[in-house]
C-alpha cells in the first residue's frame, strides 16, 4: 500500500511540478506539486486498495432447491 502511494506522490507530485514552472508565474499561483502530490497519494491508496480488496464474482447467485425440487432425492 506505501509503495503505490510513494509512486503515485512523485508521479503526480512530479506533474504538479512541472505546471509550477510552466504555468504557475503566469497566474502567480505557486505550490500546485503540493495539491497534485497529494491527489497522487490518495490515488495510489485508492488502486491498491481496490487490487488487494476486490473479489472476483463467481457465476451466478441461484436459490436453494425448494423441498418439491428435492422429491427425487432417495431419503425423502
Amino acid at each position: 500500500m506505501l509503495a503505490a502511494m510513494l509512486v503515485g506522490t512523485l508521479l503526480f507530485g512530479a506533474i504538479g511540478y512541472a505546471f509550477d514552472l510552466v504555468i504557475g508565474p503566469h497566474i502567480g499561483q505557486h505550490g500546485w506539486w503540493t495539491v497534485t502530490g497529494l491527489g497522487g497519494t490518495i490515488a495510489g491508496a485508492t488502486a491498491q486498495a481496490v487490487r488487494e480488496f476486490s473479489t472476483p464474482m463467481g457465476g451466478p447467485i441461484r436459490a436453494p432447491a425448494s423441498p418439491a425440487e428435492g422429491a427425487d432425492d432417495p431419503d425423502a
